[in-house]
């Protein structure tokens, strides 16, 4: 499955059966696509696929729920933590219309490091994107 035959429509029928499933669910359920994808490290990622076809593909998604009347998904757009090796996160924002939360992956392995300080910079990032929540994920929030 390519990001480029979701953002054209192939896989619609998939969607609008899976689309139907979570509306029939009576709670809210959260949805996240793509974690990651500033980073190169997943096929849907940075220097692995293009920003525009990553967005087209997300948004897809997120019409085909709308076009079913699902109303009861979040919409999590999980980055990773900004790094050397992380794209800019505007290129991959698929905009406020197309995500409810930001979710922000941070992985460091260094003992000791103050948990939040690891994040601060990329909060601040995607704060000039939107003011959606923000969940933190990682082991930046684990141990000493």
């Amino acid at each position: 499955m390519s990001l480029a035959a979701i953002a054209r429509g192939a896989y619609d029928s998939r969607l609008r059966a899976y689309a139907d499933e979570v509306a029939s669910y009576r709670g809210a359920v959260i949805i996240g696509f793509g974690q990651e994808m500033n980073e190169p490290r997943y096929s849907w990622g940075d220097k692995k696929t293009s920003p525009a076809v990553f967005v087209r593909a997300w948004q897809r998604i997120v019409n085909v729920f709308r076009w079913q009347h699902v109303d009861n998904v979040i919409w999590i757009w999980t980055i990773g933590k900004s790094s050397a090796t992380a794209s800019p996160l505007r290129d991959w924002w698929p905009g406020v219309r197309y995500v409810t939360w930001v979710g922000i992956d941070g992985y460091h392995g260094l003992p000791g490091r103050a948990r939040l300080s690891a994040f601060v910079g990329t909060i601040a990032s995607v704060r000039r994107l939107t003011l959606d929540p923000v969940p933190l994920f990682g082991d930046s929030l684990a141990g000493p």
